[in-house]
């Protein structure tokens, strides 16, 4: 489990990115790593970790953190208005390949952008952060918001609300079929019997965002996340999980990603 700083630096003078950002940030690491390693790149965007038809991504990475950007309303763009940026990216895989991740992304160029506008950038220095010391029970706050949703019987999806009473259910559901297509060994009856039951518990009002994901094409997708404050009490391998893999859904395009909370806000 690995989680790296990326420090980026913004070259030329376009410093417009589209506002909804996430699917081309999460294209142009695909192509950082499709070119460095395509073996591994294919691993991770075509196959990942399988549980039954449902098949997990081994990553997931924050919003850009920029020195200076405004947002330019009406026009769905961001404004990078600095040089600086800070990429936190995650990998829930083994430990012995951080060397080799460091080696793809350093001195590598990062674009990204749409059709309108585009922002070069190239990523001058990668750090390893500290591992963090896991427990049964901690906190967490949403630093990208956490995308779940659930089926209706009509064939479309609800996407829900950490305040919604099916998300509970739906998220430990989640991270179980997760943590069993890494381990696969494990089986549902050893993980009955060996685990203690895990409990969700919402800790702040949850802040709604909607999201449009390759706005620009011919079929755009619009999903709905919640960033909030969360207490999750279960074993540690399953919360080293959610930390470096991302909470719920669509963690490659960079949801549901987390910082630990030693303080979370009331509810």
């Amino acid at each position: 489990m690995m989680q790296f700083l990326v420090h980026l630096h913004r070259m030329g003078n376009s410093n417009f990115l589209p506002l909804n950002y996430q699917y081309e940030l999460s294209s142009a690491i695909y192509r950082i790593l499709e070119e460095a390693d395509p073996a591994y790149s294919h691993f991770l965007h075509q196959e990942g970790f399988a549980f039954g038809n449902k098949k997990y991504k081994p990553f997931t990475f924050s919003f850009l953190e920029f020195d200076r950007f405004k947002i330019v309303k009406g026009h769905n763009r961001l404004e990078h208005m600095g040089s600086q940026a800070v990429l936190d990216i995650r990998f829930a895989i083994d430990r012995a390949a951080e060397e080799f991740i460091k080696g793809l992304f350093l001195n590598q160029h990062l674009s990204i952008g749409d059709r309108i506008s585009r922002v070069d950038y190239e990523i001058r220095q990668i750090k390893a952060a500290p591992r963090v010391d896991f427990k049964e029970e901690m906190l967490y706050r949403c630093t990208s918001p956490m995308f779940l949703s659930c089926s209706r019987e009509d064939g479309g999806a609800d996407y829900l609300s950490p305040e919604d009473g099916r998300f509970k259910p739906v998220f430990e559901n989640n991270l179980i079929q997760r943590l069993m297509s890494f381990h696969v060994h494990l089986s549902l009856k050893e993980m009955e019997e060996d685990f203690p039951a895990m409990e969700f518990v919402l800790k702040s009002s949850p802040r709604k965002k909607g999201i449009t994901l390759k706005a620009l094409e011919e079929k755009p997708i619009k999903v709905i996340g919640y960033q909030f404050d969360f207490m999750l009490r279960a074993p540690t391998i399953i919360q080293e999980l959610g930390y470096y893999g991302g909470f719920g859904s669509k963690n490659a395009l960079g949801f549901g990603c987390v910082r630990v909370n030693e303080k979370s806000f009331p509810k």
